[in-house]
């Protein structure tokens, strides 16, 4: 173990030793100049970056020697400019994540709960929503085939979609309430309400050519009105023989003068 006794330095003043746990700690203020601009983040480093690269800039244009490099900067920059602009025109390039309208219209298609289909003037169909398959089922020949599958059988309601195909192919805006027959399932509704309106496609096949016309079919369940309106229409029943039954005549007259039901005591009194 070495020792070392402490040299007494003349003209010192005489003090008393102090303990390493008595002595003041005192913080001292950093030095670093970024600390005072830890406020901006990265924003500091970003006016330095910025200001050194405009340092360069100025030095290439100070000297001769610096111009044809930087005038071949300047021309990759251009053709840097044009591609991004032709890829913007092209549809190639997007500037921030922004979705196709398209992808945006078929998404909320696909979610209504109504079957929607789309076809062309001649019967080809472009687009149907799971909804429609939903309803009529799958087949092999297209939706438009499962759809005249549920009429089939009836006369009524396949001549209400001979109308609306019909009205599909001139162009027309054409409204039939057809009558379905149940599937095995039983989650077919009774009655639907089907929907045809016409709308112009946006593509042309030419720039000379006039914009395809396309339809929109759209198809309602309107089971309840049908039921409601068939209630009434019984509720009316049993007041029109009600009437007839009475000993009072009874006479109702439309709007436009003419008689629509007399009841059967009227008609005794009438009967000369």
């Amino acid at each position: 173990m070495i020792t070392a006794d402490a040299v007494t330095i003349p003209n010192q003043i005489a003090s008393v030793p102090m303990k390493d746990r008595e002595a003041l700690k005192i913080e001292a203020a950093s030095l670093d100049p970024l600390t005072a601009a830890d406020g901006f983040g990265g924003f500091l480093s970003t006016i330095f970056v910025v200001a050194a690269l405009g340092a360069v800039v100025f030095g290439l244009l100070a000297s001769g020697s610096g111009e044809p490099l930087l005038l071949t900067i300047i021309a990759v920059l251009a053709m840097l400019g044009l591609f991004l602009l032709f890829g913007i025109a092209a549809g190639h390039v997007r500037i921030g994540a922004r979705m196709p309208e398209g992808d945006i219209l078929k998404a909320a298609a696909d979610a209504i709960d109504e079957p929607q289909m789309v076809a062309r003037a001649d019967g080809s169909v472009l687009y149907w929503n799971p909804a429609f398959e939903a309803l009529f089922g799958r087949s092999d020949a297209g939706p438009r085939a499962a759809l005249e599958l549920a009429v089939s059988g009836d006369p009524e309601a396949a001549q209400a979609l001979f109308r609306l195909m019909r009205a599909a192919e001139r162009g027309e805006t054409r409204r039939e309430d057809i009558r379905l027959r149940q599937s095995p399932s039983g989650r077919r509704p009774s009655w639907i309400r089907v929907t045809v309106r016409p709308f112009a496609s946006p593509e042309r096949k030419t720039e000379s050519a006039s914009r395809e016309m396309l339809s929109l079919w759209n198809i309602a369940d309107v089971s309840g009105d049908k039921t409601r309106e068939a209630q009434k229409i019984g509720n009316l029943e049993a007041a029109l023989a009600a009437f007839d039954t009475m000993p009072a005549g009874f006479m109702s007259i439309s709007s436009d003068g003419t008689i629509s039901h007399v009841n059967t005591s009227f008609e005794a009194l009438a009967r000369p």
